[in-house]
């Protein structure tokens, strides 16, 4: 059996990128701590189906089920990687002229307004 290799990561250690994905995120969530048998009975109890944590799918972070303990994780990591984006780019606009940075359309879009109201300097007391 090959470990599965995560583009984003670059890290084909499966368990230990989502164990240390899940160490970040548990106290974001109010929990104590988050692992695979707690998600796989949180997926049995709503979908009433078994979940195999190397196949997880659109399904389990589809935005419609808030229900999923997985849809709570993709929420939250999705806020603190905006906010960490957003702290990143206002940083380097406060240090430099001009700031070019290469993200996801999606990205950009949820970015805006945000980063809009951060440099607008009607907005600074």
């Amino acid at each position: 059996m090959t470990l599965p290799y995560n583009r984003k990561t670059a890290r084909p250690d499966f368990d230990a990128y989502f164990g240390e994905f899940f160490e970040l995120i548990a106290p974001a969530l109010g929990l104590a701590a988050i692992d695979w048998p707690m998600i796989e009975a949180a997926h049995r109890r709503v979908l009433g189906c078994p979940l195999a944590a190397p196949q997880v799918t659109a399904l389990e972070t589809d935005p419609t089920r808030a229900e999923l303990l997985t849809q709570r994780i993709a929420r939250r990591s999705n806020r603190l990687r905006d906010e960490h984006m957003l702290g990143r780019l206002v940083d380097a606009l406060a240090a430099h002229a001009r700031v070019f940075a290469t993200v996801g359309v999606s990205h950009a879009v949820m970015l805006e307004p945000a980063l809009r109201a951060a440099i607008d300097p009607r907005h600074h007391g």
